[in-house]
């Protein structure tokens, strides 16, 4: 179950460096970003992928800052799309049969289905 609704926390000092880590994260799978967020601070979203459980989750890299503005850091806080995502989507206003949404990604010439089918929930990333 996700605390407080997010499922991991990562703070990473302005070196990069992980200085707190609550639940499965994969720092060295968001090292870049984090590098990114240091050199031009802003909000940047982390597109979904597994966790170092195997569960699929999409998270949001933040600058840490000073009340004057100075740069302390970047903090990651990762969402279990299973626990939020997936049921938003799933969900429908009426009852149907045959009615579904999805979230895909096309990567190069295939479509890759982000949320799982209705019919093959397996099939996800």
């Amino acid at each position: 179950m996700a605390v407080r609704g997010w499922s991991a926390l990562a703070v990473f000092d302005t070196r990069g460096e992980p200085i707190l880590v609550l639940g499965p994260t994969n720092n060295a799978a968001h090292a870049q970003a984090v590098w990114d967020v240091l050199a031009h601070p802003r909000l940047l979203p982390v597109d979904l992928h597994h966790n170092p459980d195997g569960r699929i989750e999409y998270g949001l890299l933040t600058p840490v800052t000073q009340p004057d503005g100075r740069l302390l850091g970047v903090a990651y806080l990762s969402w279990l799309v299973e626990e939020t995502l997936y049921p938003l989507i799933s969900a429908w206003p009426v009852p149907t049969e045959t009615a579904e949404t999805f979230i895909v990604r096309r990567e190069g010439e295939e479509l890759l289905y982000l949320t799982p089918l209705r019919h093959e929930p397996a099939a996800t990333l």
